[in-house]
């Protein structure tokens, strides 16, 4: 039978475990991995240092407030500074919705008065504000949490400033946990316009859709934090070489420098592409990856302005002719891997159909496309504003307007017979064209 006999020198369980077990066990590289009690000492330390920072961080608030008040006193002129009311609750780290009005709890305190940078916990406790305020409530310092929260929110705005397009008054409109800021303050390249693309359209959405909206962003990221930083290297070295290069297969892709064998990096973008906008865009008949097709997706394409767009192009290089079987043609130079995407969305804008993309040109033919496009584009016309006046003119039923268009495209024989037909000299077509032009 064994027997319990108290030993004085035992006062806790951790003395338990230093007075009971040998001392390769209950010192560093035993069962427990460290020492107990230097591991809570650490802790405490720790803890301490947090509440010393804190604690400053509160006189600071305290002295800018009576600083204030002072000034508020000699001055009689600037009302009384209001303070949040906003209700906080219980906080999991990593998983809070970063909208203060929906957290119903403890009673939040007036921010701080000191700068938040947007890694201020990381410069000045070490660790992230959502693990800090874990440490408090496990300690059972859940007075100071209030104080951290104010912080921590100072600081996730801080987050969403460096982005130039951020407006403080979307604030209310976020659905993003404590951790989606950590990761945007790691990846702002990545993320920024993914970010503002979800932002955008919860501007647009019903009520309804909205948190349809910021599912598909939490399910972005999630899958983005599953990609190791190979992954992640690889992924984004197929986009750039797709974009450079156009569509290819897997095998072709590798010969571009990128790490991987043929079937990895296909299993790779056939789970995990679409984050970096490259799919699947043909198949083979047999419909292995062997045959399969990549490229990336394009943005669609926004002509704000397409008056002035086509204004500017027929200015710099377009040229308006008239071919054999008098049909009017406008060409207009331009520079882009996108020009079909780029045409169709001008047959759209000016509702027309004959609008083609051949070589590195846009092709507009016939009398409506022609009539549509130098009706807008003319107020952006200087040098060739003339050419579009008269075809517009001309269209219209003018018939001086269509003598000179006829004139301007015909060989020097045809036009001295044209003047005799007419009757007109050379001044008369001068002075037709001054007319017309002027009128526009």
């Amino acid at each position: 039978m064994t027997r319990i006999l108290w030993n004085p020198e035992v006062r806790s369980f951790e003395d338990a475990i230093i007075k009971i077990l040998p001392p390769e066990v209950s010192t560093v590289g035993g069962l427990f991995g460290g020492n107990l009690l230097d591991d809570k000492k650490k802790k405490e330390q720790e803890l301490q240092q947090a509440e010393s920072k804190l604690e400053e961080a509160e006189k600071q608030k305290e002295a800018s407030k009576e600083q204030q008040e002072v000034v508020e006193e000699n001055t009689k002129e600037q009302p009384p500074e209001a303070t949040s009311g906003a209700e906080i609750t219980g906080f999991k780290g990593g998983e809070q919705v970063a909208n203060p009005n929906e957290q119903p709890g403890t009673m939040a305190t007036a921010p701080p008065k000191v700068p938040v940078s947007k890694s201020f916990f990381r410069d000045e406790f070490g660790i992230s504000g959502s693990d800090l305020i874990d440490m408090l409530h496990k300690a059972g310092e859940s007075h100071v949490v209030p104080s951290v929260i104010e912080l921590l929110r100072q600081e996730q705005r801080a987050v969403l400033k460096q982005f130039d397009w951020w407006q403080d008054d979307d604030w209310d409109l976020l659905q993003l946990h404590d951790n989606d800021f950590n990761v945007i303050l790691n990846h702002p390249n990545r993320l920024e316009y993914q970010l503002r693309k979800t932002v955008a359209k919860v501007k647009k959405a019903s009520d309804k859709d909205v948190d349809g909206i910021w599912k598909e962003w939490h399910d972005r990221l999630n899958a983005e934090m599953r990609l190791s930083r190979r992954e992640r290297n690889l992924l984004e070295k197929s986009h750039e070489v797709l974009r450079k290069n156009e569509d290819m297969n897997a095998s072709n892709l590798t010969s571009y420098g990128i790490d991987a064998t043929p079937s990895e990096l296909a299993g790779l973008i056939k789970t995990y592409g679409w984050l970096y906008d490259t799919v699947v865009v043909g198949k083979g008949t047999t419909k292995d990856n062997r045959t399969l097709q990549y490229g990336t997706t394009k943005p669609p394409i926004f002509l704000k302005h397409v008056d002035s767009f086509i204004g500017n192009l027929w200015e710099v290089g377009g040229n308006l002719e008239l071919l054999k079987n008098g049909t009017p043609r406008l060409t207009l130079p331009f520079d882009t891997k996108r020009g079909e995407d780029y045409a169709n969305v001008l047959k759209s804008k000016l509702g027309v159909e004959r609008i083609t993309w051949e070589g590195r040109q846009f092709v507009l033919e016939g009398e409506g496309a022609i009539f549509k496009a130098a009706k807008e584009a003319m107020p952006y016309l200087t040098i060739k504003k003339a050419d579009a006046a008269i075809v517009v003119s001309a269209l219209e039923g003018d018939e001086n307007a269509g003598r000179v268009l006829a004139f301007d495209n015909s060989n020097q024989d045809l036009q001295v017979e044209l003047m005799k037909s007419w009757n007109a000299s050379q001044e008369t077509i001068e002075q037709w064209r001054r007319d017309i032009v002027n009128e526009c």
